[in-house]
């Protein structure tokens, strides 16, 4: 595949069946392996609510400028997360082409204080 960049950044997301605790300890670690991290998703369906830990399912998240690095620690991290018996429900690369947090053209937030691109676009930034 040739190297392909982003306006901003690829976003890649794996999802899997929820894990918790040793399990979830070890898809984290799979998930870093490849310049991925695991998402602490905290679910409240109304304000009054306590909030915890979503039930449904658990994912991870990778972020490149370059498409063909990002496939491939995808590809990768999708082989992994199998052979160490996870089930994959789903992957997925977004492009990425507009993000409050850098360079906000829109400022529908009202404010200036972007972070810079190099943050977030890990491997091939």
């Amino acid at each position: 595949m040739a190297s392909v960049n982003a306006s901003l950044y690829y976003e890649a997301h794996v999802t899997i069946d929820p894990v918790f605790g040793e399990q979830r300890e070890n898809a984290m670690l799979i998930a870093e392996r490849h310049g991925f991290r695991l998402a602490e998703l905290i679910m409240r369906k109304n304000l009054d609510d306590d909030a915890h830990m979503a039930k449904d399912d658990t994912f991870m998240t990778g972020r490149s400028r370059d498409l063909a690095y990002l496939t491939v620690n995808l590809q990768r991290l999708v082989k992994d997360m199998q052979d160490e018996g996870y089930s994959v429900r789903r992957y997925k690369i977004e492009d990425c082409i507009v993000d409050s947090q850098l360079m906000d053209d829109f400022r529908f937030l009202g404010r200036d204080d972007f972070r810079l691109l190099g943050r977030y676009a890990r491997g091939g930034a």
